[in-house]
């Protein structure tokens, strides 16, 4: 083998340049090949080869994380860089700090999904509880067993881009098959965020919140309805985690939390998710018919679960096969339609794609089947997006030291509505939505009946 090394790489781990050559093996169709020559490609199958082991300290790491040591050494010292201003006793920090070299936060998240720990049923019923599970030994075990992907999660989190890598529109399918796995990081998170709080490091737990929310809008982005719906899922577990301990924390750990919700990225707009669903529509859903006899297309048609009208989207399709293909056609096209219509304001959109629908049921049942699901989002997109935008406000007031004056002001609540209870105070705003309940966030732990609810009845009266 030839000793020659790639001195402009280095192991994050030991520092060690790596070797040139075809020292490493695609897992896909097993060629030898030079992953820093091909930059991680493999050029037979074109597989992206996301992860490689350093042959000196036999750890592994993504690619990505392969720069000169001196570049390593300033990644982990701006890691811990609000740590670091906080035992250095500053009050402020004014920027949030960024990891310098590739910036692709998505290889990292997609090493803290390859890290996560394999879970018995138990540990499963746990995190499905997270807001709510007792914090005891056996949960300290089950965040001690995350710790590795969490702080790759961290890395992720402290890039500025985040690439998925979606060369093609087929690799749709694969990042929306990863959505158990980025619920499963924020279920981890947010129950070490309430171990932190308990064990006083609001610091940490803060932190890792806004990690968290970071993720959500970087998967969210990423495209399909699926990925919208999980980053909408995320913002709620999240902020309620944080606004129930925010009155606890000092001012200078609630400035910086400010800083890292102040610069999370623009969440992406229905429309612009549209577009990725036509796409996913168009190159991952309809190739699946084609080639198929009727009955195997019907049976496929029966499988998807979005497809609730399954047998009158038959019935416009026709005997053959061929009239699916074109009903998915259609709909592709009329998915431009769709778009403008969901930029429209709240109190408009609901009767615009209830025209829309009057339009198409008909000739599309397809179609028609998606804007159900388009609807059954709207609410919980805008009660995510509402209640972090309440989140920045809640922090700003608790920063303030004395909450109880500041939520008097009026011109500090904003747009919201203010109630104050003894321990705490919520904010309220409506969503829009006549048919919905009012958007609300609780800071504070309250006391007395609505304290001792157990989370399901708490959902069912719109507090979480």
């Amino acid at each position: 083998m030839d000793n020659t090394r790639r001195e402009e790489f280095a192991c994050p781990s030991c520092g060690k340049a790596p070797p040139v050559g075809a020292c490493w093996t695609c897992q896909r169709c097993s060629r030898r090949l030079d992953l820093f020559k091909e930059r991680a490609v493999c050029p037979k199958c074109g597989s992206n080869l996301l992860y490689l082991q350093c042959d000196e300290c036999k750890q592994w790491h993504s690619f990505g994380d392969w720069f000169p040591e001196v570049r390593a050494r300033r990644i982990a010292d701006s890691v811990v860089g609000v740590e670091s201003a906080k035992s250095a006793g500053r009050d402020e920090v004014s920027e949030v700090p960024r990891i310098e070299g590739p910036p692709n936060a998505a290889r990292n998240y997609r090493k803290a999904i390859a890290l996560l720990p394999p879970l018995s049923d138990s540990e499963v019923r746990i995190l499905k509880a997270v807001l709510t599970t007792p914090l005891n030994q056996t949960t300290r075990r089950l965040i001690e067993s995350s710790e590795q992907a969490l702080l790759e999660l961290r890395q992720g989190a402290m890039r500025e881009l985040c690439d998925w890598e979606l060369d093609s529109p087929k690799r749709l399918q694969g990042l929306i098959d990863l959505a158990v796995s980025v619920r499963r990081l924020c279920d981890f998170t947010c129950l070490r965020a309430r171990q932190a709080f308990r064990d006083r490091d609001g610091w940490a737990a803060l932190e890792g919140l806004a990690d968290l929310l970071v993720l959500a809008r970087h998967y969210g982005r990423a495209g399909t309805l699926i990925m919208r719906r999980m980053q909408s899922t995320i913002e709620l577990v999240t902020t309620e985690i944080a606004a129930l301990h925010l009155l606890e924390q000092d001012p200078a750990a609630l400035r910086a939390f400010a800083v890292r919700l102040a610069s999370l990225p623009e969440p992406v707009t229905l429309a612009e998710t549209m577009e990725k669903e036509k796409q996913y529509l168009l190159y991952v859903l309809r190739p699946q018919f084609e080639g198929k006899s009727r009955q195997e297309g019907a049976a496929l048609l029966r499988s998807w679960t979005f497809a609730s009208n399954a047998e009158a989207i038959l019935t416009a399709a026709g005997p053959e096969v061929m009239g699916l293909l074109n009903l998915i056609d259609n709909s592709a096209g009329l998915y431009d339609e769709l778009g403008p219509i969901l930029m429209l304001p709240v109190d408009r959109v609901r009767q615009a794609l209830a025209e829309f629908v009057q339009r198409h049921q008909e000739t599309n049942p397809l179609v028609v089947s998606d804007v159900r699901a388009i609807n059954s989002m709207l609410y919980p997109v805008a009660r995510g997006r509402v209640r972090v935008d309440m989140l920045q406000m809640a922090v700003a007031i608790a920063a303030e030291g004395n909450w109880r004056e500041a939520v008097r002001d009026p011109t500090r609540t904003g747009p919201f509505q203010c109630r104050c209870f003894k321990t705490g105070f919520e904010l309220k705003a409506s969503s829009g939505f006549v048919d919905q309940p009012l958007i609300v966030l609780t800071v504070g732990k309250k006391q007395g009946l609505f304290g001792s609810f157990p989370d399901f009845l708490k959902r069912l009266i719109g507090q979480t």
